[in-house]
């Protein structure tokens, strides 16, 4: 069971709305362009750079392919004296959510069985992903992957994190191993990348300064680092650092490039100065600022500029496919073509944060002290626009949508939900999974949704 208050539960879907990716072959791109999916669709491992999953906050440890969706559960009690996370998945077909498991008899709750994965031996904030014919488990606990973070207090003794590792298993869970473990004193970023018998990480070293008042944390040494799963060793990395002070988000990918944004601070200032900055301060250094989209050639290892944007108009999200860059922000979407550079208007709504990426549209939702809890849909070729007034039937929240499934879509659509306490919080006993065709949710129509036959809490 898990208390949720209706601030901090919309405080989580507002930072889960961040997520970029996407990227598939467009005819008129050259041979090269990628094609990506950010944890949506299952990918074949000669697709060229592929982003596999973009976790862009914590807990959305998820990743669907064309048949079903693998989900790690939230840190929960296994059995007395055990703790961890169960995999779970939910096939498509059926309409069913199993524990990861193939043994009908097997009660879920030792670490004998294929979907437990123990506390102490995976980290709290690990990924899930399918490349080739393999299931992956990128072990990882949470860290600020925004970059940098300035906190009161702080224990400057406190123990170093346990290393990341790689996992690797059959489609059902079965069969798990550890394959690779990262070099001590090594995170790696809440993202991967698929290129042939190649994966791609960004990996780092947080560094952790203490003084007075606080401290603060920073990620030195970031890399592009490329995995060989044939020769099971990193072969190659790219520095994401250029001496610019800009920090380098690594959005998506196209061509033979990673596609990256940043923020160009006023007089060159850097994330590190100004993380200390009182927040009046910094609202008004970032108004000066510009965020700045630039493509990184993964042979020559060169960043050249793409696009530049003026922060005093808020850019609130952007999303990488089909070898374009759209940015939301002000008034509108925009497209621009990572080759060329060509920009031109999308959609002109007021709704224009970009929540999720279906096959060919931007789902798009509202920020603000009270936002609309409906979607809007944005074909990514025409621009047309779709209002679905579709919301949590229990609460009337904004939908949280997890996989496109093709001509479907996999949202959490309902709560078992207890009544409304004095202080405004919810008890959420289970987040109720469904299905929906594309079109009824463009269409918003509620009969159209078709439950999963839940066997654990959701979460």
């Amino acid at each position: 069971m898990k208390k949720i208050s209706l601030f901090l539960l919309s405080a989580v879907l507002v930072l889960s709305l961040s997520a970029c990716g996407k990227d598939e072959q467009r005819a008129d791109a050259p041979s090269t362009l990628s094609t990506g999916q950010s944890g949506t669709q299952q990918q074949t491992a000669n697709a060229g750079i592929t982003l596999l999953c973009d976790g862009s906050s914590s807990f959305s440890n998820h990743f669907g392919t064309e048949s079903g969706f693998y989900y790690f559960t939230q840190n929960d009690k296994i059995a007395d004296g055990l703790f961890g996370m169960h995999l779970m998945y939910i096939d498509y077909a059926t309409k069913k959510e199993v524990y990861l498991c193939s043994d009908s008899g097997c009660r879920h709750d030792s670490d004998k069985c294929s979907s437990v994965y123990a506390q102490g031996e995976f980290g709290i904030d690990s990924l899930p992903f399918v490349w080739g014919d393999s299931l992956y488990v990128l072990n990882r606990g949470y860290d600020n992957d925004g970059g940098v973070s300035y906190a009161l207090g702080g224990d400057p003794s406190s123990p170093e994190a346990q290393a990341d590792t790689l996992y690797r298993m059959a489609l059902d869970g079965s069969s798990r191993e550890k394959i690779y473990t990262f070099p001590d004193n090594i995170t790696t970023e809440k993202l991967v990348f698929g290129d042939g018998e190649y994966l791609w990480f960004v990996t780092k070293r947080l560094e952790t300064e203490y003084d007075a008042v606080g401290n603060y944390t920073a990620s030195t040494d970031r890399n592009l680092s490329k995995y060989s799963i044939e020769r099971n060793e990193i072969v190659d990395t790219i520095s994401l650092e250029f001496g610019d002070n800009i920090y380098q988000t690594v959005i998506g990918a196209a061509g033979n490039s990673f596609i990256l944004n940043g923020v160009a601070y006023p007089d060159g200032m850097s994330e590190k100065e100004t993380a200390k900055l009182a927040d009046e301060e910094w609202k008004e250094i970032y108004k000066n600022s510009s965020t700045v989209y630039a493509a990184l050639d993964c042979e020559n290892k060169s960043k050249t500029e793409i696009y530049r944007a003026d922060n005093k108009a808020q850019q609130s999200a952007c999303t990488v496919r089909d070898g374009y860059l759209y940015i939301s922000g002000g008034e509108g979407i925009i497209k621009i073509d990572v080759f060329t550079g060509e920009k031109t208007p999308l959609a002109a709504l007021a709704q224009t944060y970009i929540y999720f990426t279906l096959s060919d549209t931007l789902c798009c939702t509202s920020l603000g002290e009270n936002p609309d809890p409906t979607l809007y849909f944005v074909d990514m070729k025409s621009g047309e626009t779709y209002h679905s007034t579709l919301t949590n039937r229990s609460l009337g929240w904004q939908l949280d949508i997890l996989a496109d499934a093709g001509e479907n879509v996999l949202a959490v659509y309902d709560y078992d939900v207890s009544e409304k306490s004095s202080d405004g919080a919810y008890e959420i006993y289970q987040y109720r999974y469904a299905l929906i065709s594309k079109d009824d949710l463009y269409a918003s129509r509620a009969a159209g949704w078709m439950p999963v036959e839940m066997a654990g809490s959701g979460k």
